[in-house]
């Protein structure tokens, strides 16, 4: 399997909403023909071989990274969109002219066609110009043709979907630009940092071990590069970082190998971003499933330090 096979998988790929990563909701559905005419296998087993090679290629693991930050966004987007109370009213009033019109049309099969005489065969470039004056009449209201009120069916329909997608699409570039978006609680931020730190897809590691560079990476990707590592953690084997999104909040996350085998996520974000934002200078400590996490803020920065395991472990390196 190639990037841009996993790619096209991964574009259709959603976990099911059981919760189990390794189950699609188009599990019955095994194959699927996309607009080029390829066939793609959506079997269980491609869908796992295509998530595997997101952890064994940084440019795919970075698109995925991306493609789920959009997905989650547009999601978001769509759940707050509150409709003006007048929506209804507005698309009835667009929709009643061809129900009008549906109903005082007779259908084209109850109106008389003359015959042509033989001799009077239409040229082909006479029949082309009735094709195209025919499609204009239909489109433009005989909709009788269609079957009468279930013509304005989709008309309502697609009136509707419409008004949504463009708030919800709206709502998204506006909230992921970060531009005059509202402050966001800590509290959704730290929720998000379990399932981060469990499905993590970091893009950029550092051969060296140089946390210098990873300063540079996050610096020329959006993050943030001026934060503060605790002394307690600069005695790291590896790094490894990301930019993340968080509801539009750009959060940067620096993968930390310590000595022992211990893995630690440092999450990095503007504290000025943030309502209810963790203390200053001293750890609150907090347990959220099988992940331990301590949480803190400077004058620019709140921090969050996430581990599995137990709060107690966590507490030994701050």
């Amino acid at each position: 399997m190639d990037i841009e096979q996993a790619k096209k998988i991964l574009r259709l790929y959603r976990p099911s909403v059981k919760g189990d990563a390794a189950e699609p909701l188009f599990a019955e559905a095994p194959s699927f023909t996309d607009a080029e005419g390829s066939t793609l296998d959506l079997s269980p087993e491609s869908v796992q071989a295509a998530l595997e090679l997101t952890h064994q290629n940084p440019e795919l693991a970075a698109w995925y990274e991306e493609s789920q930050a959009i997905d989650a966004g547009m999601m978001e987007g769509f759940q707050a969109i509150e409709p003006p109370a007048d929506l209804r009213d507005k698309i009835l009033a667009a929709a009643r002219p061809h129900l009008t019109v549906a109903s005082t049309t007779s259908s084209p099969q109850s109106q008389e066609i003359p015959e042509l005489p033989q001799a009077a065969v239409p040229s082909p470039e006479s029949q082309s110009r009735a094709e195209v004056s025919r499609s204009s009449d239909l489109n433009s209201g005989d909709v009788a043709s269609r079957g009468g009120s279930s013509a304005a069916l989709p008309l309502w329909m697609a009136l509707a979907a419409s008004v949504i997608i463009a708030l919800g699409v709206s709502y998204y570039f506006l909230a992921g630009s970060g531009a005059g978006s509202q402050p966001l609680p800590f509290a959704a931020v730290s929720a998000e940092v379990p399932r981060m730190t469990q499905t993590h897809h970091h893009a950029f590691g550092s051969k060296r071990n140089d946390i210098a560079e990873i300063r540079v990476w996050l610096k020329a990707n959006g993050g943030t590069p001026d934060f503060d590592l605790p002394k307690s953690l600069e005695g790291f084997k590896g790094v490894n970082c990301e930019v993340a999104n968080i509801r539009g909040l750009r959060v940067s996350v620096i993968c930390l190998a310590m000595n022992g085998g211990r893995v630690v996520h440092l999450y990095v974000m503007d504290r000025a971003r943030l309502t209810a934002p963790p203390p200053l200078l001293k750890p609150e400590f907090s347990q959220k499933g099988l992940y331990a996490m301590a949480s803190w803020s400077d004058q620019r920065f709140s921090y969050i330090l996430s581990e599995p395991g137990s709060e107690e472990k966590i507490r030994t390196l701050l």
